[in-house]
């Protein structure tokens, strides 16, 4: 139990280090020859190796709320533009958010990878 306690400090401690490089890494120049920022890159990184670890049940659930997660900042980056007034647009919109939602419900439930939904998808 001490050992667990102790991994679980020196994890939140290099959480918060790494939290504070990223938004640090935020304050710089971005640089236009890059296809990725570096600060995204390495959240991505954290990303894919806690994700590594999951089981299948916790992977289906990270998964599913990723997918939404991932539809939620697209609607609102598209709401944010001008063409997001025109109601065919509005109406794509809301569409695509629905049926992203509906897929990650639909993963969670199921437990499956959703591995060729998602290559379909993208």
């Amino acid at each position: 139990m001490r050992e667990l306690t102790k991994s679980m400090i020196r994890f939140s401690w290099a959480m918060s280090l790494f939290g504070i490089k990223q938004m640090s890494s935020l304050l710089r120049k971005p640089n236009p020859d890059l296809p990725i920022s570096p600060a995204s890159s390495a959240l991505d990184s954290i990303t894919a190796a806690a994700e590594r670890k999951l089981g299948n049940g916790y992977h289906a659930a990270f998964r599913a709320g990723d997918h939404l997660q991932r539809g939620l900042v697209d609607a609102a980056a598209s709401v944010l533009t001008a063409e997001s007034f025109e109601p065919s647009r509005a109406a794509r919109i809301a569409q695509d958010g629905l049926r992203k939602s509906a897929e990650a419900v639909r993963e969670a439930v199921s437990g499956g990878s959703g591995d060729a939904e998602e290559s379909a998808v993208s």
